[in-house]
């Protein structure tokens, strides 16, 4: 488990043994600094150790004496972290993108807001370097540091993006409190944030507060606060609908919303598709459709309801074709089910087979004519049919700078060895390396000294047990007295040099770091007809392939996909902070995106959907229109006179927006 995988609360497992570990706030923070500070030491000593470990291996390579003229030695000076043994068998053909079109785009940023408060303090750090140390720690989410350096700053730089620093740290400090029913603790923060920062707070901030004051009243517990008077009604004032000055749109009507026709909370997710649109309640939280693990509603293009249905597993990862009228989605068992438009189940299929831990499947979708399903795994895609067979499967080439390393290494065991470890572990033949492993883990729970002090009958089982496990895995019963078994792992080689030993010959030198170098796939669809795929790697390469898996061109942004949509005419590439719109290989528009969203595609144009509004383009990226809510937006659908935006209490009818649908009648939805 990583740092990045673990939280407070959960449950991870030893790395040696596979038991149990209960992950506790001290003992993550605690690894959490070890490895930050390892990174820090790593990477302020990397090019000066690097540079005299290597000057040093030279000087004394020139004494090594003994190798023939012409002979070639491999020296790995960065210390080598031990390679794991990689399964091939039934594992998908690399990726060979050497002669395929190649295609480079303007490269994409990965944070706009980050790289902004990283410019600004470097730039205030010259001359305030107490303010600088504020957002540092801001812009690294350490909000208790913020906090803790209020009083170094002068009340008069309390403005701009140091106050709106200070202003969010103690809003996300707070929340944590209130999430962890102790209203008693947000609330000293509370009071520490008005007293403070009075010139900056909110209404909001105000009322929060008065209502952690009658949380404690009303559980009878004794404080010293007093509560703040609030506008009331300056929230009301507010416009709940904008639109630009530029935009020629028009709000036809804001009405609010009776109390069965609201959007459920639950359902928080949606999608838009050929027919309409579905919205998910990913949890199984919702008290409308309160039988399923999870949830789903099926809207017409007018935004009314047709269907709700519950689902019997949970969702967790899910697949929505914008040009087709059903769904793929994951479930935290590892199963692939399929639904059709009517949200009827047409396919399910155990991904087990194909990896057995959730975590490291990214990506699902599904062809506009459900014929077709991918699911991605880490660096590998699988193409599944309807029936569950694989059409073809493929695998990332490794990250730029890395390359692969394939060692030919002999395991030897004899008869009675390979007869000897099998009963020591329970086993008997016919058996295969994912058996030995799994019997492994099964017995190191029970056998691990930590679980046994002071039993040294223990310790030697477990180190009979781990000499099986040498003889044992990657042997087959086809082959057991000599097996030949690929040991793969990736290096980046910093530097490679041929040196001439006099009396010795020619020695080669290399200094190389090891480490994982799988380029993640992190975006997959299929294109408008659903024979070809793309699929986006971590990277920021989006390789185009066809109907049998081969790669057709590769796209180069620089930077994580997160939507990849071809509608036959333009193909849409969304990061998280720019959307490219191509047609074939020439970039027609470049969208800057400055607030996290989703991409709503329809027939006749594109919508960018973030939390409070909507920017509208037309199918080539011009900006056709925008629109700002004062509240979330739950709900956006097409009507014949433009579109109608929903908030959980109001509805909003917007005049001279395009309709989203060309004309057609339900016949040829259900034919396409």
């Amino acid at each position: 488990m990583t740092v990045a995988d673990a939280s407070v609360g959960k449950t991870g497992r030893c790395v040696k043994c596979n038991r149990p570990i209960r992950i506790t706030r001290s003992r993550l923070s605690s690894l959490s600094d070890q490895i930050s500070h390892s990174r820090k030491s790593r990477q302020e000593s990397h090019s000066s150790t690097l540079g005299r470990m290597f000057a040093s291996l030279k000087a004394s390579m020139l004494r090594v004496s003994g190798t023939t003229d012409g002979a070639s030695g491999s020296t790995d000076v960065v210390a080598q972290r031990k390679p794991s043994r990689e399964d091939r068998q039934g594992q998908p053909a690399e990726l060979r993108l050497e002669n395929v079109r190649y295609v480079p785009l303007p490269p994409s940023p990965a944070c706009w807001d980050l790289r902004r408060q990283k410019e600004e303090a470097s730039t205030i750090a010259r001359h305030e370097p107490h303010i600088a140390a504020v957002l540092d720690a801001y812009s690294e989410k350490k909000y208790n540091k913020v906090v803790s350096l209020i009083d170094t700053v002068p009340k008069a730089d309390l403005h701009g993006v140091v106050g709106e620093a200070f202003l969010k740290s103690y809003r996300s400090i707070i929340l944590r409190w209130r999430k962890k029913e102790k209203p008693h603790i947000a609330l000293k923060w509370s009071a520490q944030m008005m007293d403070r920062l009075s010139e900056l707070v909110n209404d909001t901030d105000r009322r929060r507060h008065n209502k952690l004051v009658d949380a404690l009243e009303s559980g009878g517990i004794g404080h010293e606060y007093c509560k703040y008077e609030t506008a009331g009604s300056a929230r009301d004032r507010e416009p709940l609908t904008r639109i630009p000055e530029w935009c020629d749109w028009e709000v036809q009507s804001e009405a609010p919303l009776p109390m069965p026709e609201r959007p459920d909370p639950a359902f928080r997710d949606t999608f838009s598709t050929l027919d309409g649109c579905l919205t998910f309640d990913m949890k199984g939280r919702s008290e409308r459709v309160p039988q399923g693990k999870a949830a789903v509603q099926k809207r017409n293009r007018a935004g009314d309801t047709l269907r709700e249905a519950a689902l019997s597993h949970d969702i967790y990862r899910l697949g929505v074709n914008p040009l087709g009228c059903g769904f793929v989605a994951l479930s935290s068992d590892c199963g692939l089910h399929a639904y059709d438009q009517n949200l009827a189940l047409i396919f399910t299929k155990d991904l087990r087979a194909i990896c057995a831990n959730r975590n490291y499947i990214r990506c699902t979708d599904v062809s506009p004519a459900m014929d077709r399903f991918l699911c991605t795994v880490v660096d590998q895609a699988w193409c599944l049919s309807t029936g569950g067979e694989e059409l073809w499967s493929v695998k990332t080439p490794p990250k730029e700078g890395w390359e692969k390393v394939v060692e030919r290494v002999e395991t030897f065991g004899t008869s009675e060895e390979i007869m000897g470890a099998l009963e020591f572990m329970g086993l008997s033949f016919p058996f295969s390396a994912e058996g030995v492993k799994s019997r492994y883990r099964k017995l190191a729970k029970e056998w691990h000294p930590d679980l046994h002090p002071g039993e040294p009958v223990m310790h030697e089982r477990m180190v009979k047990l781990n000499n099986a496990v040498e003889v044992l895995t990657g042997t087959e019963a086809a082959s057991i007295m000599k097996q030949e078994s690929e040991v793969v792992y990736y290096k980046q080689v910093i530097r490679r040099e041929r040196l001439t030993v006099p009396g010795v010959g020619g020695i080669e030198l290399e200094m190389a770091m090891y480490g994982p170098g799988e380029d993640w796939i992190y975006a997959a669809s299929f294109d408008h007809q659903g024979k070809h795929a793309y699929l986006g790697t971590y990277a920021g390469k989006i390789v185009q392939l066809d109907d049998v898996g081969n790669p057709l061109r590769v796209f180069d942004i620089g930077s994580v996909p997160t939507t990849i949509v071809d509608n036959g005419s333009y193909l849409y590439i969304l990061t998280d902070t720019r959307l490219y719109v191509l047609r074939d290989e020439t970039l027609v528009r470049l969208v800057d995106v400055f607030e996290k969203g989703r991409l709503l595609m329809t027939e006749t144009g594109f919508g960018l959907l973030a939390a409070k509004s909507l920017r509208w383009f037309d199918e080539d990226g011009s900006l056709a229109g925008a629109v700002e809510t004062r509240d979330p937006i739950r709900l956006v659908y097409s009507t014949t006179t433009g579109i109608t935006v929903e908030t959980r209490q109001h509805r909003i009818q917007i005049a001279g927006a395009p309709i989203w649908w060309r004309v057609r009648d339900e016949n040829e939805i259900a034919v396409e």
